[in-house]
């Protein structure tokens, strides 16, 4: 394999790399074979190891980070009834369980997105995980007449927890992956939330409506699970590169080349594909002090670096995918009985929902394997017109038939503009950035998410064609933001 990175050795001396990121030398000189004495970047590295058994493990273990999140108010729509009648509260104010989570998301994701980058992938997973399992367990104890508002309090601060760990785990995965394989792998991550749903349904259907305090408690085995595992699994390398422990994260390569290999290869990349730049632009470098920054200022100047030319227009997509993935994502979860019901005059059935979930399972499988070849600008596109062809097909008020089977086809829409938006915002921003980005990105969700639905409430109690109007628009804005994105990064974009 040709070592582009590779530097001349001579007189039995290694020439001081000229690779210096940040500060950081991202080079390696990995003493086996007849590698020894040889100086590979990063990439080179995880090049040539291609996908292993320890990528297989690291993947199944984010699939249950995410299915942690997905099952911190996953049961609530369906056990929103009973609370109301417990403490004798209206649908309006027994909505104010879920909307205190989102909003504390928006907190949430921000905050442990810059612990991410500061301390660490696994610590901050660890204290999201641990931080869940307290609130969820608290909950038990909302009973009486403050047990109402004790709910309310619990479920809010349960949405910081929940924007960290929707935050991080993408970028943790992908940080362990070659150019060809990581939108296979952060597809595949996307399964948590869809098994998560069914999970919820099942629990509730298996304990029953009236015991909701237990089917909140859905959370509870993910996050031990994860207490248990994610100690037994290493660092991510790019991050252990980035915060100056590159001993650490030759380590953590050895163990991926030591796995056996899990029988795939990547797709190969583009010939001539360039490197990410590690490098903070350089109007930046005077303003960075000479001695330790504090937490204040490290945050300043990333988000500094976020808003330079080199870097502005990829923010500014990456926020703007974000939130219209959040406001339609939120429309469809929040009104999908009331637009089948109205476009068809029947209520629809329950399996029409679990049906929905089924096919959000297929195409992110299939989002997954088509993820590295074919693109990320085309399963964008994909996915808002999906949901674009939902929405005409409820506008010309189909039979029930019709519209319970067109709206199954909302499980593509959702699980591939969410499959691909948070691998997208974890491939164009260096490793420094990645988590306070996605953070950034899942703030913008959340805030156009929360504000979505009433907006989508009230015009849909005026006219139902204005409504769909109104759902339309984050839809067209995903097909026209995906079409002028600057860099399409499937197959030419390197992490480093």
């Amino acid at each position: 394999m040709q070592r582009h990175g590779a530097h001349k050795i001579a007189a039995g001396k290694e020439e001081a790399s000229p690779l210096l990121k940040g500060g950081v030398d991202l080079n390696y000189s990995l003493e086996e074979g007849d590698r020894r004495g040889r100086q590979v970047t990063l990439e080179e590295d995880l090049e040539e190891i291609g996908v292993r058994r320890l990528h297989c493990v690291l993947a199944a273990a984010c699939l249950l980070t995410n299915l942690a999140p997905a099952t911190i108010a996953g049961a609530f729509p369906y056990i929103k009834a009973n609370v109301a009648h417990e403490f004798g509260l209206s649908f309006a104010q027994t909505a104010l369980v879920s909307t205190g989570g989102i909003w504390a998301s928006v907190v949430g994701s921000v905050s442990f997105g810059r612990m991410a980058d500061t301390f660490g992938r696994k610590c901050t997973i660890l204290v999201c995980a641990g931080l869940t399992l307290v609130l969820v367990l608290a909950q038990l104890a909302c009973r009486g007449a403050p047990g109402f508002w004790l709910l309310v309090s619990l479920q809010t601060l349960l949405g910081l927890p929940y924007g960290g760990l929707h935050t991080i785990v993408v970028p943790y995965l992908l940080e362990f992956c070659s150019r060809g394989s990581r939108g296979m792998m952060g597809s595949l991550v996307n399964l948590g939330w869809v098994l998560g749903n069914i999970y919820c349904i099942l629990m509730v259907r298996a304990v029953g409506a009236d015991h909701w305090r237990l089917c909140l408690q859905t959370a509870v085995p993910p996050c031990l699970l994860l207490l248990l595992c994610v100690p037994l699994l290493p660092e991510s390398p790019r991050w252990l590169t980035a915060a100056g422990r590159p001993e650490e994260a030759r380590r953590v390569l050895r163990l991926l080349r030591d796995s056996p290999p899990a029988g795939c290869r990547p797709a190969p990349a583009c010939a001539g594909a360039a490197a990410e730049p590690e490098a903070a632009p350089p109007a930046l470098h005077a303003q960075m002090p000479a001695g330790p920054a504090t937490p204040l200022e490290q945050t300043a100047r990333v988000l500094r670096e976020m808003a330079s030319p080199e870097l502005r227009w990829e923010t500014a997509t990456v926020c703007a995918l974000f939130a219209c993935a959040g406001a339609q994502g939120f429309s469809f979860w929040a009104f999908g009985p009331d637009l089948v019901e109205t476009a068809t005059g029947e209520k629809p059935p329950l399996w029409t929902f679990v049906g929905m979930e089924v096919v959000g399972i297929v195409s992110t499988i299939l989002a997954a394997v088509a993820a590295d070849s074919a693109g990320r600008r085309p399963l964008l596109m994909l996915g808002g017109a999906v949901g674009l062809l939902v929405l005409a097909v409820l506008l010309l008020r189909p039979s029930p038939a019709v519209g319970c089977l067109s709206w199954l086809l909302v499980g593509c829409c959702q699980s591939l503009v969410w499959t691909i938006v948070p691998v997208y915002s974890g491939e164009v921003f260096p490793t420094r950035l990645r988590a306070t980005a996605g953070g950034l990105g899942l703030m913008c969700s959340m805030i156009v998410g929360g504000l979505t639905p009433p907006l989508i409430g009230a015009l849909l109690a005026r006219s139902f064609a204005l409504a769909l109007a109104a759902m339309a628009l984050p839809l067209c804005t995903t097909l026209l933001v995906a079409a002028f994105m600057m860099r399409e990064t499937a197959r030419t974009a390197t992490l480093a």
